[in-house]
C-alpha cells in the first residue's frame, strides 16, 4: 500500500535500497565478517526506514490527513489537544 501510493522519488529510493542490499550477496554464499556486518546494518536501517514510512501512512489514514501542510497539521493537532496545553496526552 505504501509503495503503490508513494511518490516516484520514494519508490525509486526504496528500490535502490533493496537493490543495494541484494547486490552485496555473493551467489556462492562465501563472504567476510565485515560484509555480513555491513549487510545486517543496512537491513536494520532499511527496516527502520520502511517502518517509519508505514507509521506515517497509518497516522495519515487514522487522522484523515489529506496533505501535510503546516495549516492542515496544526488544525488536526488543535482538534486533538483538548486541554490546549500544547501536548497530546
Amino acid at each position: 500500500e505504501f509503495y503503490a501510493s508513494a511518490a516516484p522519488q520514494a519508490q525509486a529510493a526504496v528500490q535502490e535500497a533493496i537493490d543495494t542490499l541484494l547486490g552485496k550477496l555473493d551467489t556462492q554464499w562465501t563472504t567476510t565478517a565485515q560484509a555480513v556486518a555491513e549487510l545486517c546494518f543496512k537491513l536494520q536501517m532499511t527496516g527502520y526506514m520502511l517502518r517509519n514510512a508505514e507509521y506515517v501512512t497509518a497516522l495519515k489514514k487514522l487522522l484523515e490527513l489529506e496533505d501535510q501542510t503546516y495549516i492542515s497539521l496544526r488544525k488536526t493537532f488543535n482538534a486533538l489537544d483538548s486541554d490546549e496545553d500544547g501536548f497530546l496526552t
